[in-house]
């Protein structure tokens, strides 16, 4: 059965982005019989280790909410009552693809993030309208360069949940284009770099254009980067992977 269930979890795994995979880790006496019993699932469909036990598991889903589990971005161990029925715990971990980094302008310290995402596991992306700075020889490391007008690009842009986003466009042009495309999407991380005046502005133009609430303008991580005193470009770059480290590693509450 346990072989079974590795092939459908695989199956699983090719034709959904986010799959999500529970274990019974512990259970009491009364429910000793689910004790490693494992389920996958997806928005779509459900796949379980033990048929013998889908019913039970089906309440467990029922209890924890299917929609808090498809939201999580970190593994986690949870204990679960079922309706003072006993208790079980249940480990819960999501199975996606490795996040993807995409930067928006492909300036000094776009180049910088990139070097240093690039020892991480990011899926690495930048977007610039301008070949010149946007060529294998500046970002070697990066799996995807886009010469392309913002705006046409956000045109085919598909966010996904584990995206982290960083604007950082040239003289800040673009950033409330880049923004207003982004802001609403379902992205892990959205990131603005710019002074205080500067982020100001392209947030008043956010209100007044898109009719931006304050909540989501709460959203974005700006200005960016972990407060480390940072100066140089390098450290600047530094500064913003840390935060992107640090959202990324915060646990789901």
């Amino acid at each position: 059965m346990k072989a079974n269930f590795y092939n459908e979890l695989n199956n699983l795994t090719e034709d959904f982005k986010e799959v999500f995979v529970g274990t019974i880790v512990n259970t009491d006496q009364k429910h000793s019989e689910l004790k490693e019993v494992k389920f996958a699932l997806t928005k779509e469909k459900t796949i379980y280790s033990s048929s013998d036990q889908t019913e039970k598991i089906n309440e467990i889903l029922e209890t924890i909410g299917k929609d808090n589990i498809l939201k999580m971005n970190n593994p986690g161990l949870k204990e679960i009552e079922l309706n003072g029925k006993g208790k079980v715990e249940l480990y819960l971990e999501p199975v996606t693809d490795n996040p993807r980094l995409i930067l928006f302008g492909a300036g000094h310290i776009a180049n910088q993030v990139s070097k240093i995402a690039s020892l991480m596991d990011f899926e690495i992306t930048v977007i610039d309208d301008r070949e010149k700075f946007l060529n294998k020889e500046r970002f070697p490391e990066a799996d995807h360069l886009i010469v392309k007008d913002y705006s046409d690009y956000l045109n085919e842009y598909e966010p996904e949940k584990n995206d982290y986003v960083v604007i950082i466009t040239r003289g800040h042009q673009f950033d409330y284009d880049v923004l207003s495309g982004v802001i609403d999407e379902d992205c892990k991380y959205v990131g603005m770099i710019g002074s205080s005046k500067k982020i100001g502005e392209v947030f008043d133009e956010l209100r007044k254009v898109d009719n931006a609430s304050e909540e989501l303008l709460d959203t974005v991580y700006t200005p960016i980067g972990l407060d480390i005193g940072a100066q140089t470009t390098a450290e600047i770059a530094v500064a913003i992977m840390g935060e992107i480290v640090k959202v990324r590693r915060t646990k789901d509450e």
